[in-house]
């Protein structure tokens, strides 16, 4: 009965914080009309990230109590930590491409992610990292602007979306 079904399972670990300190300057970006930013010393780059696996690998944890192919959240949360100390590029969103690809590449059992970010506010940074922020005057100071933004990606396995085409067209026929 259950072939007769097409499922969505999902599941991941939110608000992973990480704080990378002197990343890759971000210089050289030529300013738009829009703004004067050509880039950032990155002192500090911090966000919190969301990971949202998807795969129907996972269906037995919740029909069957079978946890084999899951994978830990704080298994996810430690990978996260782990990729963003072997970060060697300047933004956030290409941090998450590189942690996508990653992810895909470790986890087999995973089909398809989605991975957002939100850039980390500098008040509600710990006051080590705020300390360190203070002794750099090119930043802004913590009385001046937040800084926020998100930044979704997705990311899947060809192999699994070639499959999910074909059973959609399976189940239109």
């Amino acid at each position: 009965m259950m072939a007769d079904y097409a499922y969505t399972i999902s599941y991941g670990k939110l608000a992973v914080p990480f704080y990378r300190v002197y990343a890759r300057p971000l210089s050289g970006l030529r300013p738009v009309p829009e703004s004067s930013f050509t880039g950032r010393d990155n002192v500090l780059l911090a966000a919190q990230v969301d990971v949202e696996v998807f795969g129907e690998n996972f269906l037995p944890a919740y029909t069957k109590g079978d946890n084999t192919h899951v994978v830990a959240t704080d298994s996810m949360k430690n990978f996260v930590l782990r990729q963003a100390l072997d970060y060697d590029g300047a933004t956030l969103e290409g941090f998450l491409d590189v942690l996508g690809h990653r992810f895909l590449a470790m986890y087999a059992d995973m089909e398809a992610l989605r991975l957002s970010r939100v850039r980390g506010k500098r008040r509600a940074l710990p006051s080590h990292a705020r300390r360190l922020l203070d002794r750099h005057p090119r930043l802004p100071s913590p009385r001046g602007r937040v800084y926020t933004g998100r930044a979704p990606m997705r990311a899947r396995r060809l192999a699994a979306a070639q499959g999910y085409r074909q059973l959609l067209h399976q189940l239109r026929a």
